[in-house]
């Protein structure tokens, strides 16, 4: 069973040396991530997006780390975190070529964001995932 996430200060500088590893900005949002003997090791971003919706960002996992479960632990945390601050809806844009990632979302319960919400970003998959009982409504909101 791989580690469990915890939430991130902006501030800890293994952050930031990690998200400048994997090219991640540090944005605003929510920051989680996996640390195993005071190493970070796996990082993902959070953010509560317009209309109930929860966008998962920045997730990047060290290469000696990966196959052992840390992408799925990130995005089961963020989600969590989101749903317990209301979010209706996770919404995540990965890029074609990326897989492993592609299929780690979608093991998570992710579909293509044509089949839950009115979601796109061009030149990636976007994928979403309902975090509860909800309905659209004819403006786009997602509410419940």
């Amino acid at each position: 069973m791989p580690p469990i996430p915890v939430p991130l200060d902006r501030q800890d500088p293994r952050l930031e040396a990690l998200a400048t590893e994997a090219f991640c900005y540090v944005e605003n949002g929510d920051w989680h991530g996996v640390v195993e003997d005071g190493r970070l090791v796996a990082i993902g971003c959070w953010k509560r997006l317009p209309l109930g919706v929860a966008g998962l960002y920045s997730a990047y996992v060290v290469p000696e780390a990966r196959g052992r479960g840390l992408h799925r632990a990130l995005i089961a945390s963020r989600c969590a975190a989101a749903r317990m601050a209301g979010c209706r809806l996770a919404a995540v844009s990965v890029q074609h070529l990326n897989a492993p990632c592609l299929e780690n979302y979608r093991r998570e319960g992710f579909l293509p964001s044509g089949e839950v919400a009115r979601v796109t970003v061009p030149g990636c998959a976007t994928l979403a995932k309902p975090l509860g009982p909800f309905a659209f409504m004819e403006d786009g909101a997602c509410t419940r």
